[in-house]
C-alpha cells in the first residue's frame, strides 16, 4: 500500500524530527539547570555566597591556573590546575 505515501512527507519528517528533538532536549536541560541553581541556593541558605562561588569558578575557568593549587591535589581536577587553560586543552 505504498501508492498513497508521499516522499516529501518522509523527507520533511527526517528534517524536522532532529530539530524538534534538539529543541526539546535544550529546554529540558535549561529547566534542570534552573532547578539545580534553585536547589543549590536552598541548600547553602546564602544566595550571595553561592553567587560568589560561581563567579570564582567562572573567573578561574577563563584565566587559567588556580592560585592555591598544589601538585598533591592536581589529580582531582579534570584539567591540570598547574597550567593555563589553553595549554592543558591543547594537550587533549
Amino acid at each position: 500500500d505504498r501508492e498513497g505515501s508521499n516522499p516529501l512527507e518522509l523527507i520533511g519528517a527526517i528534517v524536522i524530527a532532529p530539530i524538534a528533538a534538539g529543541l526539546i532536549q535544550m529546554s529540558i536541560s535549561r529547566a534542570r539547570e534552573f532547578l539545580a541553581d534553585e536547589g543549590g541556593g536552598e541548600m547553602c541558605r546564602n544566595p550571595l555566597a553561592l553567587a560568589s562561588a560561581l563567579a570564582k569558578i567562572d573567573y578561574y575557568s577563563k584565566h587559567g591556573a588556580l592560585p592555591n593549587a598544589s601538585n598533591a591535589t592536581a589529580h582531582m581536577f579534570i584539567i591540570n590546575p598547574m597550567v593555563g587553560i589553553g595549554e592543558s586543552l591543547s594537550n587533549l
